[in-house]
């Protein structure tokens, strides 16, 4: 679900040359510590892997708890 709110949908599903578009919202660290602080492993995981969000020295220490 927040992949599809964060990503643009492809208009154009052919083969063909695509034009890369940008995301619809540029994803940061507050929203990777909400999502800790919300313990939502699937939306912890798309951030930091799929979007390359780095968390903070607070947000890797709340990760355990």
């Amino acid at each position: 679900m927040v992949r599809l709110l964060v990503e643009r949908d492809r208009q154009d599903k052919s083969k063909e040359k695509r034009r890369r578009l940008g995301d619809r919202v540029e994803v940061d660290q507050s929203m990777l510590k909400l999502a800790v602080k919300c313990d939502a492993a699937d939306i912890i995981e798309y951030l930091a892997w799929d979007k390359g969000v780095v968390p903070d020295m607070e947000t890797l220490a709340s990760i355990g708890k």
